[in-house]
């Protein structure tokens, strides 16, 4: 299977209430791509719930989501065909809760889109922040209920791509569309091979993810960090079909011999032998964007999919110290940008993003 087949990957992110499923439902239905039998099961299920509108469910499919009526996980849809090329979507939470899915979805995110809604003033920056830290440089701001004028610039929005738009009243979707098939691939594969375990499927322990670098191949032998343990690949499957090589920017299911279920886990990251990743107890960070850090503070440390309970040791200037306050230590990468940018968070908000540049195990 090619690349091609399979499509660049286009992430939303926002906050919670902005409207990310329902715009993407609304894509879905106005790209053709839903069938009339779930555009009617959604329909009715709106109308069970006093839904004003039911383009959210068209993406949001999991009971507690639907009772709830916000995302709590990462969704991969797709691929799917646009204008006659594929492309993958993806959808996210909004809520800081499931931040672990958010940025698991932007390290694997060819282009981005951002959307906001209204009073969602402070959300952009920290955003923005990540996507240049991760070298995402096609980003596009929708703002979904709104207009331009609630949003304060800063300059942040400079040469940025700003779409208005409404899911309900079906608003310039028709530009959204335009852009998502703009969307470019961002990967190469080259060499260290590395990726981030989405999510774990079954007792066989079949790992889920995109792989950020390099490539894999059946029967190579692989690490998985943070454990340091070694198993052999036995099946790659994309999308259903099982190939015998997957490149950078594949969304892939994998399985290996040779190593234990119990060492099979989500945020774990998935690597070559000769330059494998580190298990990081402390790590020295270069701040891009910061506020309110201060040492001493306990902060929760996000990078790729995986995440852990940090305490800042020291800040100094644009630089900052952490240490793992238990184990399993983080699995990072020094300069290698989808396993080393790191997002510093309170429950609520973040506080700082960065890049690993020293890692001690």
């Amino acid at each position: 299977m090619l690349l091609e087949e399979l499509g660049p990957i286009v992430v939303f992110v926002g906050p919670k209430g902005s409207g990310k499923s329902s715009l993407i439902g609304r894509i879905l239905l106005e790209a053709n791509i839903v069938s009339r039998e779930d555009e009617e099961e959604a329909r009715a299920v709106a109308k069970l719930l006093n839904r004003d509108s039911y383009y959210s469910l068209l993406v949001d499919e999991t009971l507690s989501e639907r009772k709830h009526g916000f995302t709590q996980v990462m969704k991969l849809i797709g691929p799917i065909k646009l204008f006659d090329r594929s492309i993958r979507l993806v959808d996210t939470p909004g809520d800081f809760k499931y931040f672990r899915d958010i940025m698991a979805a932007l390290c694997i995110a060819d282009k981005l889109f951002i959307t906001l809604q209204p009073g969602a003033r402070d959300e952009i920056e920290p955003f923005l922040h990540i996507a240049k830290a991760l070298e995402v440089e096609d980003v596009v701001i929708v703002l979904n209920k709104q207009d331009l004028s609630t949003i304060p610039t800063n300059g942040l929005l400079h040469d940025l791509t700003i779409i208005p738009a409404s899911a309900l009243k079906g608003f310039n979707i028709d530009c959204i569309l335009d852009e998502i098939a703009k969307a470019k691939f961002k990967r190469r594969s080259t060499e260290p091979t590395r990726m981030p375990i989405i999510k774990v499927i079954g007792d066989l322990g079949i790992a889920i993810g995109v792989i950020t670098q390099g490539s894999m191949r059946i029967h190579e032998q692989v690490l998985i960090a943070p454990e340091y343990k070694v198993g052999e690949i036995e099946v790659i499957e994309v999308h259903g079909r099982k190939v015998e090589i997957a490149h950078a920017g594949y969304d892939i299911g994998l399985s290996m011999k040779g190593v234990g279920r119990q060492y099979i886990k989500r945020g774990y990251l998935i690597g070559d032998l000769k330059k494998p990743p580190i298990r990081a107890s402390t790590m020295r960070c270069s701040l891009l964007w910061s506020r309110e850090l201060r040492e001493g503070m306990n902060v929760i440390v996000n990078v790729h999919a995986s995440q852990a309970q940090c305490k800042i040791a020291r800040v100094l200037a644009d630089m900052v110290e952490l240490k793992v306050l238990s184990p399993p230590y983080l699995p990072v990468d020094e300069r290698l940008r989808e396993t080393s940018v790191l997002v510093l968070r309170t429950n609520k908000n973040i506080v700082g993003v960065g890049i690993c540049e020293e890692v001690n195990p």
